[in-house]
């Protein structure tokens, strides 16, 4: 038995927007697809490593590193955002070459962003923690000579030239930390209660 002809129309019609509907859930799925593919690629271990080597190339290729010294430990701590671009922040230890006991050299690096020396910071047993804006965080407080200052939040401004020191308690960081995504590691006794 054959249909009518509006109901013949109205199963063609039905078919159609089936086909539509299938047609864009299918392209909806492809495009997720495509773009999770995309993410899960940039998040590889090989290129996390490519992403550092890249870093520490560029550095040395900036002259960064003291060439009467080994560098024997060197970490991407985190980037502090100032006027909407980005600044790496190195962490830095060189042994001095050729003296009969080892001397270690701590120094954390603030690199623009075409990775040029911005600002090089010694420190002693300090350590840069994270960054949340265009602040750095240090273990410890952190004396700067050249600001005759010492603390462990750094606020950087003038294109990571100038830098402002400051002692926070603890307590203060956990909450300055909470809510903001764009600092690296940031140590469990750090975050917020």
């Amino acid at each position: 038995m054959y249909p009518s002809s509006t109901n013949f129309f109205g199963l063609l019609a039905n078919e159609s927007q089936m086909q539509e509907t299938s047609l864009f859930h299918f392209g909806s799925f492809a495009a997720l697809l495509i773009v999770s593919t995309g993410c899960a690629r940039q998040l590889t271990v090989e290129g996390i490593q490519n992403s550092r080597q890249a870093l520490f190339s560029r550095a040395a290729s900036a002259h960064i590193f003291d060439p009467d010294r080994a560098v024997v430990h060197a970490g991407h701590v985190c980037s502090l955002k100032i006027d909407k671009r980005w600044f790496p922040v190195l962490d830095i230890q060189e042994l001095v070459k050729g003296v009969v006991t080892p001397r270690g050299v701590n120094t954390i690096i603030v690199l623009d962003p075409d990775f040029q020396l911005a600002m090089r910071l010694p420190y002693a047993t300090e350590r840069p923690l994270f960054c949340a804006d265009n602040r750095l965080y240090v273990w410890g407080d952190l004396q700067v000579e050249a600001e005759a200052t010492e603390g462990n939040e750094l606020t950087f401004t003038d294109h990571a030239h100038r830098v402002v020191l400051r002692h926070i308690e603890a307590n203060e960081v956990a909450v300055i930390a909470e809510g903001h995504t764009d600092y690296g590691f940031l140590p469990q006794s750090l975050h917020a209660r």
